[in-house]
């Protein structure tokens, strides 16, 4: 029963396990293309890019350079991935993220948005456990201080969840004492109404009170902190038009909570 509980949630294992980290570096060149992650990766942008170049002007609505502009920004590290170079790893995890992302706030149906996300966690789940693989692979003191700065022990904070966190509260009480200022409330609701004020106050709130157990390596803090963002973003869509930089920072305190969420406690 636990077996089957476990593969119905295969997307939200992120774990490698030591038997099957053994495996695939000791068979790093002779694994499957249905077994190797690296290999896995490279197949799911090739299924992505093919839908591109298949749907793209039809179902999708991108015209012949946008295509092609996605086939030549993602073909090369579809190449350095089956190279087993990290870098590609991380640098199609950091586009892919940015690209879901976008997505997500343009997105006009729920139902599209709700794909992006869906589309994130599986091509994530694969590109992090192939990066995992390579990190074992080979031995660079440079990778060693990256994953030291990065990747968190158990109940520990890492460097950088340090850093983020401390620049999210100073985000959220810069938001807070606005918020609060009389002059900017009255601006405010006057540009946007009353209620998306209360929604703006409520959702700095709740990141504030999200960043307290995310600095705590609580998994609570990484889900609160998350729905204060969706809750930003939804409240920005109704407002008008929002503006995506504004969405990269928290994006990425998000990605990192949930990159290293197997290392906090409940």
């Amino acid at each position: 029963m636990e077996n089957k509980t476990k593969r119905k949630l295969w997307v939200l294992d992120w774990k490698v396990s030591q038997e099957e980290l053994d495996d695939q570096v000791s068979n790093y060149e002779t694994l499957s293309w249905s077994k190797s992650y690296r290999k896995i990766l490279v197949g799911l942008i090739f299924f992505s890019l093919l839908l591109t170049t298949l749907l793209g002007t039809s179902l999708l609505r991108l015209d012949t350079a946008a295509i092609v502009g996605t086939l030549i920004i993602y073909l090369p590290f579809a190449y350095y991935i089956y190279r087993g170079r990290r870098w590609a790893i991380i640098g199609f995890m950091i586009l892919w993220t940015f690209e879901k992302g976008y997505s997500v706030i343009t997105a006009g149906y729920p139902q599209l948005a709700l794909t992006a996300i869906i589309y994130w966690f599986i091509y994530m789940q694969v590109a992090y456990k192939a990066l995992i693989i390579e990190n074992s692979n080979r031995k660079d003191p440079v990778r060693d201080w990256l994953n030291k700065f990065i990747f968190s022990e158990q109940g520990k904070r890492s460097s950088l969840i340090t850093i983020l966190c401390v620049l999210g509260f100073i985000g959220e009480l810069i938001s807070l004492l606005v918020l609060s200022n009389p002059y900017m409330r009255d601006l405010i609701m006057k540009q946007n109404g009353f209620f998306p004020y209360q929604v703006d106050l409520f959702r700095s709130l709740l990141g504030l009170i999200g960043l307290i157990g995310y600095w705590k390596m609580h998994k609570w803090g990484v889900y609160i902190y998350t729905t204060a963002t969706i809750i930003w973003i939804g409240c920005e869509l109704v407002i008008g038009t929002p503006d995506i930089s504004l969405f990269i920072f928290p994006f990425i305190i998000i990605g990192i909570g949930f990159v290293n969420l197997k290392n906090m406690t409940q």
